[in-house]
Parts: structure tokens; C-alpha cells; sequence
């Protein structure tokens, strides 16, 4: 699975997704979009790069964080992530200022799970693991 994030401020999203969800960096490339589709929607007055960083999340997924580098741009829906213990998340999401959106619930596939936000309020769903 591939997300992709469009952003406004990388270098806040990049804290957020590196240092604080402890997500491994694999990949930043710097004017990473050259096709047509990202060179109509730029400013043509803008000399702004784009800039890409691709995360690995549990050795399959992807979860890439994109900025372009100019104006303010329309981020996704949600991201749902999955951990072997969600109190302990939530101890480290607190200590590092993160609201908890919604106190831990059991969700509809009856797992628990809560909400948070990154700092373009993205919704982040994490999950509690049930495989252990």
C-alpha cells in the first residue's frame, strides 16, 4: 500500500511522521514531479522545487509525504496505522504533545483504536495489533 500526503509545511509533517510516530525514512528526493499534471497545478510565477519523503511502514507499506512547493494544497482522507500497544502510543503521543482526538474504542472490525491528527490535521486512525 501506497499513501501519499500532500503538504504545506514538510518540514513540520516530517518532524511529526520521523520523530514523533518513530516512522523510518527511506527515501527524499528533491524535485521528485515533473509531469505535466504537477507542472500545470504550480504557480507560474513560482521558482519553488517540490520535495518528496517516502517512509517504511512495517516493512510493506509506503506513506509518502509530498509538498510542491507552493500555496496552500488539499491533503487526503485518512491514514490508518497499527501497533502492539496502543496505551503505551498513547503515553507517547501525549508526552510529545499530540491531541488524542477520541478516547481509546473498539471500532467496527471490534479492534481496538483511537484518532489523532498530524500537524495539517490529517486524521491518523491507529489500531491496536491483534496478532500477537
Amino acid at each position: 500500500m501506497n499513501t501519499s500526503i500532500i503538504c504545506n509545511n514538510i518540514s513540520l509533517m516530517r518532524n511529526f511522521y520521523s520523530d514523533i510516530l518513530g516512522l523510518k525514512e527511506i527515501m527524499n528526493v528533491r524535485n521528485a514531479y515533473t509531469n505535466n499534471y504537477i507542472n500545470r497545478r504550480k504557480d507560474k510565477n513560482s521558482n519553488s522545487e517540490n520535495y518528496a519523503i517516502f517512509y517504511d511502514v512495517n516493512g510493506n507499506n509506503i506513506i509518502e509525504l509530498i509538498s510542491f512547493g507552493y500555496g496552500k494544497q488539499k491533503n487526503i482522507g485518512k491514514i490508518v496505522l497499527s501497533v502492539n500497544d496502543i496505551f503505551q502510543t498513547i503515553d507517547n503521543l501525549e508526552r510529545n504533545g499530540v491531541e488524542i482526538v477520541n478516547a481509546p474504542y473498539f471500532g467496527d472490525m471490534h479492534i481496538l483504536q483511537i484518532a489523532i491528527r498530524d500537524p495539517e490535521k490529517n486524521e491518523i486512525e491507529i489500531r491496536q495489533n491483534n496478532n500477537f
